[in-house]
């Protein structure tokens, strides 16, 4: 597994970064490398809709004039699926990392709590910064809280709102909706109710 740059700023970048990888390895005829980069690019193409605990994942875009699409969950095979499971322990970059453990924990039959954990894990491991909160941060913590509680886990669940009122409590001089952001997704999930008033 190539790393990805560090510093990425969220998915449309990786999915880009991967589709750039994938089309650099086609022209040096490695295909089978360059398909597997493109099944990742596609993974990673989908627009995170955290506040859908059934549909979290969605194309990016639908023309249904012509009948075209970008990647949705349907579209990944138990091949696919199976892929994804052999490489995830060797993925470093924590986006790529969340996804696949993602993927896995939705569509995978039957269903493996490692991957709905690990896919928690590797969300909330993105810093909390104003810089990129808006850059698919937001919706990983927000998507970290949702498989959380989903599975139970509540050491997780305390992990995630202890960090949040931790970078709750910082000063944000460089962005003043800051603190706005991140009591929205406390109030979300009901993380504040010890505070809220």
């Amino acid at each position: 597994y190539e790393a990805l740059p560090e510093n990425n700023h969220g998915y449309f970048y990786i999915m880009t970064q991967l589709k750039n990888k994938a089309n650099q390895n086609l022209e040096l005829g490695q295909v089978e490398k360059a398909n597997m980069l493109e099944m990742l690019s596609r993974a990673t193409s989908m627009m995170m809709t955290p506040k859908s605990q059934n549909e979290p994942f969605k194309p990016y875009f639908q023309d249904f004039q012509e009948g075209r699409r970008s990647a949705k969950l349907e579209d990944f095979s138990l091949d696919d699926l199976a892929f994804f499971e052999s490489i995830i322990n060797e993925v470093e970059d924590v986006w790529l990392k969340a996804r696949l453990a993602d993927l896995l924990w939705l569509l995978r039959i039957p269903r493996k709590i490692e991957h709905a954990n690990i896919a928690i894990e590797a969300y909330i491991a993105n810093p909390i910064d104003s810089e990129t909160w808006l850059h698919d941060v937001k919706n990983c913590w927000n998507r970290a809280t949702y498989l959380a509680r989903q599975i139970r886990n509540t050491d997780k669940l305390n992990e995630i709102k202890d960090k949040l009122l931790s970078a709750f409590s910082i000063d944000y001089p460089d962005c003043v909706y800051m603190t706005l952001w991140l009591a929205e997704v406390m109030d979300n999930h009901n993380l504040d109710y010890e505070f809220r008033e």
